[in-house]
């Protein structure tokens, strides 16, 4: 769903015309692992692969994080207002997480931590996707990358964070 996606398939299409595409969804640690056991080329990953001394990552951008709120959340009230992670604090929360593998969960965590801020965490899942889909059900808030924001905008109220609540989530090209 990031907008870079297209943009990089499009150019190395226009570059190397005679290369073979294959175009693979997966999680973090499965993209790591793969490209570690030489099953794909690249992947893009929303963590730098420095922990990972066979692997090489540069930086395509950086995007915004976002609160996931329930239409019938109270905070979807001020829809357009930023919110600050003290909000978060006590707050029902959907976390998506692998835990064989590192991830947007816990730079979350860290910062979460960092700020004295305990959300009460009601579900985990494995994916941002569905966590957005719990939201949706009202189950809870999230955190998310701002270009998740295209999915469920009749039951899901995207909010900003407030300026450097959150550093931007890089996306790199491993």
């Amino acid at each position: 769903l990031h907008v870079l996606a297209p943009q990089f398939l499009q150019q190395f299409r226009r570059a190397f015309p005679l290369a073979e595409i294959v175009v693979e969804e997966s999680e973090t640690y499965e993209l790591i692992l793969a490209l570690q056991q030489q099953r794909i080329d690249v992947a893009l990953l929303h963590i730098d692969a420095k922990r990972f001394p066979e692997l090489t990552a540069r930086p395509l951008s950086e995007e915004d994080m976002l609160v996931a709120v329930p239409r019938s959340h109270p905070y979807a009230k001020a829809e357009d207002k930023p919110m600050t992670l003290d909000m978060l604090h006590g707050v029902d929360m959907v976390v998506y997480r692998r835990t064989d593998g590192p991830g947007i969960f816990e730079r979350l965590t860290e910062t979460f931590r960092s700020a004295g801020v305990t959300p009460r965490i009601v579900d985990e899942v494995s994916r941002i996707i569905a966590a957005i889909n719990l939201v949706a059900g009202g189950r809870g808030l999230t955190v998310v990358p701002a270009s998740m924001r295209v999915l469920h905008r009749e039951s899901v109220v995207y909010r900003p964070l407030s300026s450097g609540e959150l550093p931007p989530l890089p996306l790199y090209v491993a």
